[in-house]
C-alpha cells in the first residue's frame, strides 16, 4: 500500500500536471485562434487588393475601347477621304453596281474590297490588343 502522505503528494502532483496540459493546451488553441484571425485577415486584405486591381484593369478596359471607338471613328473618316481622293482620280469605288448602270471594273471591285477589309482587320486587332492586355492585367493581378 501507498502511503497517505506519498499518495497525497502524487494527487496533487498529478493535479498539478493536468492543470498544467490544460493551460497549455488553452495557450496553444488562443494561438491557433490568433494565427487564424491573422490569416483571415490577410486574405480579406489580399481579396480587397485583388478586387481593386480588377477595378483599375477594367476601368482601364473601358477607356481603351472608348479611345478604340474614337480611332475607329478617325479610320472611318480617313477611309472617307480615301474614297473622296480615289473619286477625285476618276477611279469609282462602290460595293456593287446599281441596277441600270455600268458594272464596276475588277480593279475597283477589288479596292473597295480591301478597303473594307482594312477597316474590319483594324478594328479587331484593336478589340483583340485590349481584350488580351486586359485578359494580361487581371491573371497576373490574381496570380500575384
Amino acid at each position: 500500500m501507498i502511503p497517505l502522505g506519498l499518495a497525497t503528494k502524487l494527487g496533487g502532483a498529478l493535479a498539478v500536471l493536468i492543470g498544467f496540459k490544460f493551460f497549455v493546451a488553452s495557450i496553444e488553441q488562443r494561438g491557433m485562434d490568433k494565427c487564424q484571425r491573422a490569416h483571415e485577415a490577410a486574405s480579406a486584405e489580399n481579396y480587397r487588393e485583388n478586387a481593386d486591381e480588377l477595378s483599375r484593369i477594367a476601368a482601364k478596359s473601358r477607356t481603351q475601347a472608348l479611345e478604340n471607338a474614337a480611332a475607329g471613328g478617325r479610320l472611318s473618316a480617313a477611309a472617307e477621304r480615301l474614297r473622296g481622293a480615289v473619286a477625285g482620280s476618276g477611279l469609282v469605288i462602290r460595293p456593287a453596281s446599281a441596277a441600270g448602270s455600268a458594272p464596276a471594273s475588277e480593279t475597283e471591285l477589288v479596292s473597295a474590297e480591301l478597303l473594307r477589309r482594312a477597316e474590319e482587320l483594324a478594328r479587331f486587332a484593336d478589340e483583340s490588343h485590349r481584350a488580351g492586355s486586359s485578359c494580361e492585367a487581371s491573371a497576373d493581378a490574381v496570380n500575384k
